[in-house]
């Protein structure tokens, strides 16, 4: 058997088992005896991913708007489970603590998990001796007896008994064993990495139906609003017409505004008990169950958004150390192929009794000691093959985990760029609305002066309602795109037992990433 695998310069094999090597097989087999788990490599390692300084362009500690809303960026290595709780509302921590109790997508992770781990075990248990007990009773019947000098047939019926003690040992010589005892404990690593993310996740979409939930309500009521006040404009309207003051045309066209107005109505309430259907499913309810009512002004702000530095991301984010956990796996996999291709070593021992008169006289005792050994000599280049195709499987592990990094940071610098982009615009949006309950303010005082219209200063409450309107979509964006964030950043809020990082200490620990 020739290997013909290839790997990159450094990385070889440190045995070979090929068939050139004849005269090395003794000496082989004598060392493989002697030594227990040499495990023969090549043990691939992951070149370390040197983690960038910031984000784009982003600075630590830089604020995001001066005005009502100015949560600021600060850098931080540590990191909190608990990011909602910077929400400061009760209703949501509710929910999120009740999806991490019922929720199937997340006891499914924990199961997984429970096997995974289970699965390591039962693996481990090939590295020590193998104990068994057997037995039983047989009825037989000879075919011929001799009794008194005479032949009978059939002969004379017995019972044979037999017990027996059994251990069987197999020698990890080359570390196969060993490499598959590494390669399970790096997939419980994967399971209890994706149990994290599941976490992260089901906390983020909680938090983001929840948001949903409140600014659809909140939205509906002010929509309700403004079809009450275009309901009083196309009442003003008709009376004009009928005075002659206005034409139908203008009549036909305030009734396309409100059809219009009525129609965000029903849109706006299915809207609504979907984002409440996907709190109950993912909170583990069934529909028909009440769920905490989260009104938009319960939800404040965090203060600070703290940035996770790039380096501490690459640690603890749960995708990026399930991918590091995959190319371990993978690492010894190819590892255990190579071990594959190199005898493997047996030791059994059996005591015990069997008789057709006795089981238990001393001359019924029977004891055997026994080695084994099992070399591969052709495969019809199996072995090489599945070798081949392992390191394969190593090379795409490590392309997803790349890949796995620089996704995140992406991720995470899209997510802090929109979130600018939301308090922009959450900024021109409250300015466009205070803007418009001040020109509110001087038409209903123009009115009562007798300067203006009714329908004018109908307008204007119009107006003034549909900024509101405005100002409250940007609102809730922003409140997604901080969650986002943190999602993003897999957790990532500072506690009181561990405050964001100084500038001092930012500026040392982005100097190390």
């Amino acid at each position: 058997m020739t290997d013909n695998t290839e790997f990159p310069p450094g990385r070889s094999s440190k045995f070979r088992w090929s068939g050139r090597r004849t005269a090395t097989r003794p000496l082989v087999l004598v060392l493989a005896l002697g030594v227990s788990a040499c495990s023969v490599g090549p043990h691939l390692k992951l070149t370390k991913t040197v983690a960038p300084a910031h984000y784009g362009a982003h600075t630590p500690n830089a604020p995001l708007s001066a005005v009502t809303m100015q949560p600021a960026l600060s850098w931080t290595a540590r990191q909190n489970a608990a990011w909602w709780q910077m929400f400061h509302a009760p209703q949501l921590d509710t929910l999120i603590a009740e999806g991490f109790q019922h929720s199937p997508t997340l006891a499914a992770a924990k199961h997984a998990l429970t096997a995974a781990n289970e699965y390591a075990v039962a693996q481990e248990g090939s590295l020590f001796p193998s104990i068994g007990l057997g037995g039983g009773l047989q009825r037989n019947t000879s075919i011929r007896s001799v009794i008194g000098g005479r032949v009978v047939v059939p002969g004379k019926p017995f019972t044979l008994a037999s017990a027996e003690g059994q251990i069987s040992y197999s020698v990890d010589a080359f570390g196969l064993q060993t490499d598959l005892i590494r390669n399970s404990k790096a997939r419980a690593a994967v399971s209890a990495a994706e149990l994290d993310d599941a976490r992260i996740f089901l906390a983020g979409n909680v938090a983001s139906a929840a948001i949903s939930f409140a600014g659809d309500r909140a939205e509906l009521t002010l929509r309700r609003r403004i079809v009450q006040a275009e309901s009083k404009i196309l009442t003003v309207m008709n009376s004009d017409y009928k005075f002659g003051a206005i034409t139908d045309e203008s009549v036909e066209q305030q009734k396309a505004v409100l059809a219009a107005s009525k129609a965000e109505i029903p849109l706006l309430t299915s809207a609504r008990d979907d984002a409440r259907h996907l709190l109950d499913y993912l909170v583990g309810r069934m529909p028909d169950q009440p769920v905490p009512q989260i009104n938009l002004s319960d939800l404040v702000p965090p203060a600070t958004v703290p940035v996770v530095i790039p380096s501490v991301l690459i640690e603890h984010r749960p995708d990026i150390v399930a991918a590091m956990a995959g190319v371990k796996a993978a690492s010894a996999a190819v590892d255990a192929s190579t071990a594959a291709m190199y005898p493997n070593f047996n030791i059994n021992a059996a005591f015990g009794a069997g008789s057709a008169v006795a089981l238990f006289n001393p001359a019924s005792e029977i004891f055997s000691l026994a080695s084994s050994f099992a070399a591969p000599l052709f495969e019809g280049g199996k072995l090489s093959a599945d070798k081949r195709a392992s390191y394969a499987l190593w090379q795409q592990a490590t392309s997803q985990y790349r890949n796995t990094v620089l996704n995140a940071f992406r991720q995470v610098a899209d997510r802090l760029r929109t979130l600018q982009g939301d308090e922009a615009a959450l900024d021109q949006r409250r300015a466009a609305a205070q803007f418009a309950s001040s020109a509110l303010r001087l038409a209903r005082e123009r009115y009562d002066a007798g300067a203006i219209t009714y329908q004018t200063l109908l307008n204007a409450e119009l107006l003034a309602q549909t900024d509101q309107v405005s100002a409250l979509s940007a609102r809730i964006d922003c409140y997604q795109d901080i969650v986002t964030l943190f999602v993003a950043m897999g957790d990532a809020a500072p506690t009181a037992s561990a405050p964001p990082l100084s500038t001092a200490d930012t500026t040392k620990a982005a100097s190390k990433s």
